[in-house]
């Protein structure tokens, strides 16, 4: 079983395609990717043999990470000489998970320099954001939301020539259109998601239905939907009971030796940053002012305290002018 596949299971994610495939008849993909996410139109097939050679077979779509053929199938298969094929995944919305997912299953990454074909850096130029070798030798490439999952190890290719195909590959992945989302206000939060953006350094959209909440809202990356951002204001009563989950928290992430640390402004406060998420809440006057993020699935993102802390910091400064 695959870490993609173990991650979907873990989470109970389903991502169908459905609609025409973009490929005409002579099996060359079209330039525009289709709506229905049809991985062969990621790359052509003159684009392929430029790299692979002359194919076997026409692209086809197949099984998520295998050649066996299916119709709405999730991976194109590139039939290459030698009984080979080299094969292309997308994953259209939770690409950064996937990448953090190799590399948790996998343990200590190699570096993609390393490997066969890739002889200096500047091989690595390309249109990704990230770039990961999995546990089982395919290639990952992150762009925004979405990742390529490359596996060429049974191809007439090496790792060059898999970054070579990803080039082309990535950008038509980039270019397709995000679904239409349901436009959130984010009327009732405790900051406009503006502003959350510009704290955290990471672009984020009010998730769907606070809309109506009074000074709670949760925020979810852009770039990694499953990643929630919760901010919210509470009465003081609250603050024990807060004060004890974080330090809780805390231990629970970083463990049974670490402890939270103060915040130097406010009656009280407390934050701590880790791996796995961070947090800070401060008691000021009648109010707590509470920041959250948790990202156990995530081996990319860093400690966030700083973050939270200036976020608590903009609660109050934003309530204090309203």
């Amino acid at each position: 079983m695959t870490a993609r596949r173990v991650v979907f299971l873990l989470v109970a994610v389903a991502c169908g395609t459905t609609g025409e495939a973009a490929v005409d008849s002579s099996g060359t993909a079209a330039q525009a990717v289709a709506p229905n996410h049809d991985p062969c139109a990621l790359l052509t097939k003159a684009e392929a043999e430029a790299v692979l050679g002359t194919l076997r077979a026409a692209p086809y779509r197949s099984k998520e990470d295998t050649t066996e053929a299916a119709p709405a199938g999730p991976t194109c298969t590139y039939p290459t000489k030698g009984g080979g094929a080299f094969l292309l995944t997308p994953e259209w919305w939770y690409g950064k998970m996937i990448l953090d997912t190799e590399r948790m299953f996998g343990g200590l990454a190699r570096l993609v320099t390393t490997l066969p074909g890739v002889v200096s850096a500047d091989t690595l130029e390309g249109q990704w954001d990230d770039v990961v070798v999995g546990m089982t030798g395919v290639l990952v490439f992150r762009k925004g939301a979405r990742s390529l999952t490359i596996s060429y190890l049974n191809s007439s290719t090496n790792a060059a020539g898999a970054i070579r195909l990803s080039g082309p590959a990535l950008k038509r992945l980039a270019a397709v259109p995000e679904p239409k989302r349901a436009v959130v206000s984010g009327k009732g939060c405790p900051l406009p998601p503006d502003v959350v953006t510009k704290l955290l350094e990471m672009p984020v959209r009010v998730a769907p239905g606070w809309e109506s909440s009074i000074d709670a809202c949760a925020y979810t990356l852009v770039d990694d939907p499953t990643v929630e951002v919760e901010l919210s204001i509470q009465p003081s009563e609250v603050a024990p009971m807060a004060f004890e989950g974080l330090h809780n928290h805390v231990k629970g992430l970083m463990g049974t030796d670490a402890s939270a640390d103060s915040v130097p402004f406010g009656d009280k406060g407390w934050a701590y940053g880790s791996r796995s998420g961070s947090e800070a809440a401060v008691l000021s006057g009648e109010r707590l002012y509470h920041a959250k993020m948790i990202y156990l699935m995530s081996t990319t993102t860093p400690p966030l305290k700083d973050a939270m802390v200036r976020l608590v910091a903009a609660m109050m400064a934003n309530s204090r002018s309203k």
